[in-house]
């Protein structure tokens, strides 16, 4: 909800912001913010689970990934990828994927074999993949927790 209102600033008025949020009471105080700020025209806030929502959703221009990340990565790290891949298959071609937390508080620069918990080795699969993906330009902003900027290529007709 944070993110979503200086993003709502900062858009045409006829754009639109979907923020899913899994955790209720999350989702309640944003609601309340966004009225308050008088953004509720901008910003509709879904209550529920990003990986299961977001297949359900149409194409975005930009997507900004903040899920909390031991919600989502601490049972199955293989769920960044899954996350990562729901992204991309809703992001327009030429469109924009931001990504916060990618230093996870430096934890990503563990060796993977040093028993981290699932959440970090989500994070540092999903990392690798936005840094290696033949259809995104990237790079980390190393703002607070690291921000990935990316763009997503133009497919040229065939």
């Amino acid at each position: 909800g944070y993110s979503a209102l200086w993003m709502a600033r900062a858009l045409p008025e006829d754009s639109k912001i979907i923020s899913i949020e899994i955790d209720p009471q999350r989702a309640q105080l944003a609601e309340e913010f966004i009225e308050k700020a008088g953004y509720q025209h901008k910003i509709k806030v879904i209550l529920g689970d990003a990986l299961e929502i977001l297949p359900t959703l149409g194409q975005f221009d930009l997507i900004f990934q903040d899920v909390i990340k031991h919600v989502y990565f601490g049972s199955d790290s293989k769920l960044a990828l899954k996350l990562f891949d729901h992204c991309m298959d809703h992001l327009v071609d030429g469109g924009t994927l931001l990504g916060d937390n990618a230093f996870c508080m430096g934890e990503v620069l563990h060796n993977q074999s040093n028993g981290i918990p699932a959440q970090i080795r989500g994070i540092q699969a999903y990392n690798k993949q936005v840094a290696t993906h033949p259809d995104l330009s990237s790079v980390i902003i190393p703002v607070r927790d690291g921000l990935w900027v990316s763009h997503k290529h133009k497919r040229s007709a065939a």
